[in-house]
């Protein structure tokens, strides 16, 4: 072999090997970079959930834990999501079928105990398997466990590797350019130059990515088949000489601006590997980002003579991390700002106005009754009816406020730079008025309310999450007081809301302790002066408050959803006692029960009716059903058909605290109803008040016309008894006669034959 062709070799090889070892280095690199984003991913989505999830797993609103899962399970990666309760039991998951069961593997045990970090990660059976705890004012109230699938991420790595395989097969072939270049001086055989050169290109064309040899004045001397596919002659002053900027970007001046960073400048003077974002618009007109890297090329006083470019395409990569992290940031249903981008905005708020000196409020949004919604209509109707209610919030704030939705149907609102309360005021005003108006939601036009509540920094806290807790707590004092109202915060409504909770937990406890007890307030026929029937009454021995009366806690269980609960277990228990009255022969003819609204429009309610009426062998003459006109009238089409089924069993139904609601007299008729139940407001002065009076015989009248009993509740007084007798009224529940009392009491009162 001759001197100069063992010299060509020694040049190719050294270059080769060095060449190699640059690209085993890079693609190590990479790999522990995708590595650790999964790491990383994991964590932020743990992170993510256990934020997210606090207020819902306090409230157990299990709708909107499974919708944070819903949120999670987006991502491609993820195999499995949990949020488990402080016991380790199951609250929400993906998959479904995992709810309510209860994880003991180790990772799970391990993570729920205390002297442990707050997050914990492990690997294992190609997975990482991240968990961290749910904290709340210091205490483990849950936690959150998500499962990634690493068969994409090894799946790239496979990919780096053949890339890398690719790579030191160009590396060779540089070498070869190398060798070129430094042995061009030395020989004249124009020939095998050439020859090496279609060899070269040969060997690059085979590469599936872009790459150029691009020298100091930006010429590109040589490219393979891909980056040719950028190339449009029409854009090129030399077709024999192009310029990397007039291949890339069709631009007749080189790369500048943050918009198209050159990164050969930064290469050229930091004789080091420099990488740039580009955007590319290739021949269809499609945008794609690109991550360019520029590796030099050093003669033998080691300067920076050209440098060899790749290009690799990370727009799908890009799109996908921008996705993950709007929805770490947004509400999935709505696309509102989440509980995480509300909270770091009204962070970033308080900030400036401690500098700029102005003020700013926080309005918390609970939509009234919206469980109803879901239970009569269903979770595809409830999620139609929010994304149209965000809407209406986002059209009556200012450009500079921030609506978000916290789960559920619990909105919030940031009025930021406010410099006087009536601007909270208006925007109160306008969302009031706006949610008012009827929306339509399959096929049926549903009316909403809010219930609001506000607090204002620096008066009343001067911290986010204190000014976001008083603001919960001024909502929740607008529901105590009837909803479809708003109230500012005032201090002793921290008191409240602790008790409020509290209580909400006493309760859950209750129903398992078995606290709760029916009591009976005789129904007196005014005709025979004796019992004719009673209403059941529920009461709750509390251990430490003695016995609470249901306006203490059936608010509260209407709101946590316990109310169906104790609607079924009353409604048990007064068949039953029913039941044992008939079988002693007592003289009484029906006991009445309150249905709640989410019981009355409950799918499986009539035939649990049918179920426990067999299981208690109570008949269904004997017990009658109340409710309230606004909840038969809030879905009138529904109300009506859901009255016929009960109708059809042979329940008996009365229409309580009528005069007071919304009735239309045209679907008062059409009601399946036989009793109107006067409301106590109308009797307290119907003695001196003549329009009480009016009102009153109006009611006794309409009632005889409609062929309906009727009945007065919260007689007291001797006068109002005898007006009601005189007017013809059918029946006298009250105080006059008898207070509520148990069932042993009562018993006793009809082995007296129930003389009133």
């Amino acid at each position: 072999m001759s001197l100069k062709a063992r010299l060509i070799a020694s040049v190719v090889l050294i270059h080769t090997l060095l060449m190699g070892y640059v690209l085993f280095d890079l693609f190590t690199q990479e790999y522990q970079n995708m590595r650790s984003q999964l790491v990383d991913q994991g964590y932020e989505m743990v992170s993510i959930l256990a934020s997210q999830s606090r207020h819902a797993l306090l409230r157990n609103d299990l709708v909107a834990l499974q919708e944070l899962i819903d949120m999670i399970k987006q991502s491609s990666d993820v195999r499995m999501v949990f949020i488990l309760d402080r016991y380790g039991k199951v609250k929400a998951s993906e998959p479904i079928d995992y709810f309510g069961k209860q994880l003991v593997d180790s990772h799970s045990v391990q993570a729920l105990d205390p002297v442990h970090t707050p997050q914990t990660q492990v690997w294992h059976d190609g997975v990482v398997d991240t968990m961290g705890l749910v904290v709340i004012d210091g205490n483990i109230a849950g936690s959150v466990r998500v499962i990634l699938e690493s068969a994409h991420f090894e799946a790239a790595h496979a990919q780096a590797r053949q890339e890398a395989l690719w790579y030191m097969v160009l590396a060779v072939a540089l070498g070869g350019v190398v060798a070129w270049i430094a042995m061009s001086r030395i020989t004249l055989s124009f020939g095998s130059v050439v020859q090496a050169q279609k060899h070269l290109q040969n060997v690059i064309d085979g590469i599936e990515i872009p790459i150029m040899v691009i020298q100091r004045d930006y010429t590109v001397s040589l490219l393979n088949a891909k980056a040719q596919e950028y190339r449009d002659n029409r854009f090129i002053a030399d077709p024999n000489a192009p310029k990397c900027y007039e291949l890339s970007h069709q631009r007749t001046t080189p790369c500048d601006g943050q918009e198209h960073p050159c990164p050969l400048r930064e290469a050229l003077q930091s004789h080091t590997i420099a990488k740039a974002l580009h955007v590319h618009v290739d021949g269809r007109g499609v945008e794609h980002t690109i991550e360019l890297s520029m590796h030099p090329i050093f003669d033998k006083s080691q300067e920076v003579v050209a440098v060899i470019e790749t290009a690799y395409d990370v727009t799908s990569l890009i799109e996908a991390q921008e996705n993950l992290r709007f929805q770490a940031n947004h509400d999935v249903l709505t696309g509102l700002p989440n509980r995480l981008l509300f909270m770091d905005r009204l962070h970033q708020a308080i900030k400036r106005a401690k500098r700029e000196n102005h003020k700013i409020a926080v309005l918390f949004l609970d939509l009234d009754h919206f469980k109803e919604i879901n239970d009569s209509l269903g979770h595809h109707a409830g999620d139609l009816l929010l994304k149209e209610v965000a809407k209406m919030l986002e059209s009556a704030i200012r450009g500079s406020d921030t609506v978000a939705r916290l789960g559920g149907d619990e909105f919030t609102i940031l009025v930021d730079n406010l410099h006087t309360i009536d601007a909270v005021g208006d925007i109160i005003q306008k969302i009031m008025s706006n949610v008012k108006k009827a929306y339509l939601i399959a096929d049926r036009e549903l009316y909403m309310s809010f219930s609001i509540g506000t607090a204002i920094f620096p008066e009343d806290a001067n911290n986010a999450n204190i000014l976001l807790k008083n603001a919960d707590a001024a909502m929740y004092q607008a529901k105590a007081e009837g909803r479809n109202t708003y109230r500012f915060y005032t201090h002793d409504m921290t008191t409240r809301a602790l008790e409020r909770v509290t209580l909400e937990s006493a309760m859950r406890q209750a129903l398992e302790r078995q606290e709760f007890e029916v009591y009976y307030q005789p129904q007196i026929c005014t005709s025979k002066a004796c019992i004719d029937g009673a209403e059941a009454l529920v009461r709750w021995n509390h251990p430490t408050r003695g016995v609470l009366l249901p306006n203490l806690f059936i608010a509260l269980a209407e709101e946590t959803g316990l109310i169906k609960e104790l609607d079924r277990w009353v409604m048990k228990s007064a068949m039953q006692q029913i039941v044992e009255w008939k079988k002693a022969s007592l003289p009484i003819e029906r006991v009445a029960i309150n249905l709640s609204a989410l019981e009355f429009n409950s799918t499986d309610f009539v035939e649990y009716i049918r179920d426990t009426l067999h299981a208690t062998q109570c008949q269904p003459q004997w017990i009658e059903f109340e409710m309230t006109e606004s909840q038969i009238m809030r879905d009138p089409q529904k109300g009506v058909e859901q009255l016929r089924r009960i109708g059809e069993l042979g329940i008996e139904i009365a229409i309580d605290d009528f005069g007071t609601g919304y009735s239309s007299l045209a679907y008062l008729k059409k009601l399946p109803i036989n009793t109107l139940k006067i409301d106590k407001c109308f009797i307290d002065d119907v003695v001196h008040n003549e329009s009480d009076q009016e009102i009153t015989r109006t009611i006794i009248a309409m009632a005889k016309n409609l062929k309906l009993n009727v009945i007065a509740e919260g007689v007291e007084t001797h006068e109002q008894r005898d007006f009601l007798h005189r007017e013809g009224c059918d029946m006298i529940q009250g105080y006059v006669y008898y207070r509520p009392m148990d069932a042993s009491s009562f018993t006793h009162i009809l082995h007296t034959k129930g003389q009133a």
